[in-house]
């Protein structure tokens, strides 16, 4: 019976066009434009450009050396964040701020404050507030210290002063990564992934003797539910498995796309198999505890965007911030499970750090199936 219910749902399964070409055409289609757009970028053409800052030379900028020193350090530094120009008033920086030569100027003030002036918000604007908070933190520090201990704060100078939070990770040069949009291509295969959840919900629903008369007659069979939910499972399982594998080829082989097939060919197969396992348990979830065949595709539909947007396929930059504000979301979010193994992989060889993703995906689908089948083994009817 098992093998027999398989069969059949992997037939419906391939004659429903309309899934077929949302699960595999459309992620195709997809990352090809994507590709075709963005071939001609490579790491040795994005430069990223330091943050251009202007300091008003007032009083207050005269007595402290601390700043004065910083300043003439940065500029020094030709890889250094930052650019710093002097002026000698607030209009004149305000006119260079207008006219775009700068992304902001700072005003010196009274106790090692520094004020902040832009027009805008954005990446270098963000640097530039960072070095604002780094510096007048740290000189009230070393000067509160020099007051109170001074062989403590002489100690801290000689040992260095706090990093800054805003961090560059570094890329393992041994990875010779050609593609810096990767994470947007790893979350396409998140994407697919999640897609199985859809699937998953219509298998649910054929299950289901109250919406369909083929779960009516299975219902009447001598089977276990825990069978009926397996059969359906694998076969969205075994169609899921050939879309992920499809694209991962045709983006590799065809588009020059490089997501470990042949450098960690197991790892690639395992974050693919469990991502695809958390998608289609986690519809069955959804089918299982949401009534209505209409708005289980919907719940569905909405987990699964908000799972990709979070895990960076829309904008690259959300990823990071939801992992510095939010980070406990990455271990109830498969698509930042999957993006996150393959970005692990591909840029920096970390293939730990791929096992502790394929772990939370395979914890994942197997929190999702045992409430899955809490919940069916208890369901009754009034009558079949």
């Amino acid at each position: 019976m098992f093998f027999h219910v398989l069969r059949y749902r992997m037939l419906a399964y391939i004659r429903d066009r309309e899934t077929v070409f949302w699960s595999l055409l459309f992620p195709l289609i997809l990352t090809s434009v994507l590709s075709l757009v963005m071939s001609g970028l490579t790491n040795e053409e994005i430069v990223i450009a330091p943050a251009k800052a202007a300091v008003v030379q007032n009083d207050h900028y005269a007595a402290q050396t601390p700043l004065q020193e910083a300043i003439r350090a940065l500029n020094a530094d030709q890889e250094a964040p930052f650019e710093f120009t002097l002026v000698a008033t607030p209009e004149e920086a305000k006119e260079q701020l207008i006219q775009g030569d700068i992304d902001g100027y700072f005003i010196p003030q009274d106790d090692y404050a520094l004020d902040l002036h832009v027009a805008k918000s954005g990446m270098w604007q963000t640097m530039l507030e960072e070095f604002q908070n780094t510096y007048s933190s740290n000189a009230r520090m070393i000067v509160n210290i020099m007051e109170t201990n001074p062989i403590k704060g002489m100690s801290l100078l000689l040992s260095g002063l706090p990093e800054s939070r805003l961090q560059f990770e570094k890329i393992d040069p041994d990875q010779n990564v050609t593609n810096p949009w990767g994470s947007m291509y790893f979350a396409q295969i998140a994407l697919i992934a999640l897609y199985a959840s859809l699937q998953a919900v219509t298998e649910g629903s054929a299950v289901d003797p109250s919406i369909y008369p083929v779960g009516l007659r299975q219902r009447m069979t001598p089977q276990h539910h825990l069978g009926i939910v397996l059969s359906s499972f694998f076969a969205v399982f075994f169609m899921s498995l050939f879309n992920v594998g499809v694209y991962l080829i045709f983006s590799q082989f065809v588009l020059g796309l490089d997501f470990g097939l042949t450098t960690y060919p197991l790892y690639a197969i395992g974050i693919s198999v469990a991502g695809i396992m958390c998608g289609i348990a986690l519809g069955f979830l959804v089918s299982a505890w949401i009534p209505g065949k209409r708005n289980r595709h919907s719940v569905a539909i909405a987990i699964s965007m908000f799972m990709v947007f979070f895990a960076g396929m829309m904008q690259m930059h959300v990823r990071q911030i939801v992992r510095t504000f939010i980070p406990f979301i990455r271990y109830i979010n498969p698509a930042d499970m999957i993006t996150d193994g393959f970005y692990a992989l591909m840029y920096y060889g970390d293939t730990s750090r791929a096992m502790m993703n394929i772990g939370l995906l395979v914890a994942f689908a197997a929190v999702c199936l045992v409430f899955t089948f809490i919940r069916i083994r208890r369901t009754r009817y009034d009558h079949l």
